[in-house]
């Protein structure tokens, strides 16, 4: 009863704490939009941090902890209680409730009572665990409170498991078992694929692990720069309004299909899947082209396209008319020296491309003129047709004009087709996509087909999207999606190998490099780790 009496009373002091803070918080909030100096952007910035923390003193009055732990620290054995939250609280400089994704609280977690240690981020921390607590509060009054050894064997557990969905994972913080916190608190450069069957709690760790991130890698990695890919517009919708209650706000959320379009920039028609499902179980569909257009032969056959579609842009001589200006060769070398990053986009490597060759021609301009000389006296040679010559001294005097311009004109013209968006390269490729066909793939001349009516009635089917996405990646690299450094794929087994090498190498690249992927996915073997290593 004594201990129940402390307990309650702890809870009161640490209720009206919060609620100073949060009046002083709400007050500061008013002084800033009224007192601040900066700039516009600047308050924008301060005061939604400032929401962010009333959002989350106000969450709290309800239920400010849900766990105690005393601790021994080895070192200079000074025994400290701690109170585990949902969200951290301090007040000046003392912690009145620790946040669950602190390194010290994975000792509520990961260790069961006695000697123990958790991992700072300056090392191992050893000591002994005297005391873990569990509290049932419910509208800031305590109900009731456990003392366990293991989180998974106490009562709240069940109560939680055997709530509904939404109750169950916005309050699983309280109750994540030891093998959960360890995948949660893995590094953030490790890869990780999470396997179980459907409501083993794949997605729960999942959305728990990148609240843990965002928290802990704050300094480094914005909220903006995680990614979460769901499986339908429903489950994003759920997610987004779950996320908040993990103290994560701004984190991107879509399907893979609105990841695509979204990256491509362009506006297109998906097919539905159901008529696939639908023809796939009554036995009408006897080949596997959805699952060679999601494999790694598919994209072998795109580069096998894409060499020869770049080589084309070069393979013939800069001339005017027919003269030769530059030869295929001068051409290929500048163009090939201007790919210095996988951001740079395609219209870009063109105009630096166009840049460098007419310096090129500027800085040869004698010799080149005295050139077109000997060319213009060839061209009059034994011409005596008036209207002839009058022609040919028209395009002689104009060619000669667009010399001294250095030729950015004729230049652009050279490269024109290369002025080309992901959607028409993709139909360049499978109208001659027999060309490509180093695996002999028997269903090919369907593929082909089916593929090519789709696209001429303006649609895609969903395996189309990866290869599209690789497309756009090659030719024009989308800017915003290369600030992502964390995605999470719920439903993984719905993706290919394709897919999943376009998630990671949107970011793969000189100057930014993808740290991680979960896969939450109800199969086994959907994900191969090396394509997202």
């Amino acid at each position: 009863m004594e201990d129940l009496k402390i307990e309650k009373e702890h809870l009161r002091e640490t209720i009206a704490i919060i609620k100073e803070i949060l009046q002083n918080e709400q007050m500061n909030l008013e002084k800033l939009y009224s007192e601040y100096l900066g700039s516009r952007e600047e308050l924008w910035s301060i005061a939604d941090r400032k929401k962010i923390h009333i959002h989350n003193l106000e969450s709290s009055l309800d239920m400010p902890y849900f766990a105690r732990i005393d601790f021994t620290f080895e070192k200079d054995g000074k025994l400290q209680t701690i109170y585990i939250g949902k969200n951290g609280i301090m007040q000046n400089t003392d912690i009145i409730v620790t946040d669950w994704r602190a390194p010290i609280s994975s000792l509520y977690y990961d260790s069961e009572v006695g000697h123990c240690s958790f991992i700072s981020p300056e090392g191992e921390v050893p000591g002994n665990l005297e005391l873990k607590r569990q509290y049932e509060i419910n509208n800031g009054n305590l109900i009731s409170y456990h003392d366990v050894d293991l989180v998974s064997t106490d009562a709240l557990l069940q109560k939680y498991l055997n709530s509904n969905n939404d109750v169950r994972l916005k309050s699983i913080v309280s109750t994540i078992q030891k093998e959960q916190n360890e995948v949660i608190r893995r590094k953030l450069f490790d890869n990780l694929i999470i396997q179980g069957v459907a409501g083993s709690g794949k997605t729960t760790v999942a959305l728990h692990r990148i609240a843990y991130l965002v928290y802990n890698y704050r300094d480094s990695i914005k909220q903006n720069q995680y990614l979460v890919i769901g499986p339908n517009p429903v489950f994003i919708k759920y997610i987004s309004s779950v996320l908040p209650e993990l103290d994560v706000f701004s984190v991107k959320q879509c399907t893979f299909e609105d990841f695509a379009q979204n990256y491509i920039g362009e506006e297109i028609n998906i097919n539905s899947s159901d008529k696939k499902v639908t023809k796939s179980i009554a036995g009408k569909i006897d080949n596997d082209i959805d699952k060679f257009k999601s494999s790694m032969k598919y994209k072998v056959m795109l580069d096998q396209f894409l060499q020869v579609y770049f080589y084309s842009l070069t393979a013939k001589d800069f001339s005017l008319d027919d003269f030769t200006v530059l030869d295929s060769q001068a051409v290929k070398e500048v163009f090939d020296s201007t790919y210095t990053s996988k951001h740079i986009s395609l219209a870009s490597r063109i105009e630096l491309t166009i840049e460098k060759l007419s310096r090129i021609i500027e800085d040869n301009i004698d010799s080149i003129t005295s050139s077109f000389s000997d060319y213009t006296f060839q061209a009059f040679d034994n011409l005596h047709d008036p209207k002839e010559q009058d022609k040919i001294r028209k395009k002689i005097a104009k060619n000669r004009e667009e010399l001294h311009k250095f030729c950015k004109s004729s230049l652009r013209k050279y490269f024109a087709k290369a002025k080309i968006d992901a959607t028409k390269l993709y139909k360049l490729f499978i109208s001659s996509i027999e060309n490509y066909d180093i695996f002999n793939y028997k269903y090919l001349k369907t593929l082909k087909k089916d593929t090519m009516q789709n696209i001429k009635n303006g649609c895609y089917d969903f395996e189309d999207l990866a290869p599209l996405v690789y497309l756009q990646q090659v030719i024009a690299p989308n800017s915003e999606y290369s600030k992502i450094r964390h995605v999470v794929v719920d439903e993984a087994q719905d993706l290919g190998e394709f897919n999943f090498f376009v998630l990671k190498n949107k970011n793969n690249s000189h100057i930014i490099t993808i740290n991680a992927i979960i896969s939450i996915c109800s199969a086994k073997n959907v994900c191969p780790l090396e394509i997202l290593n």
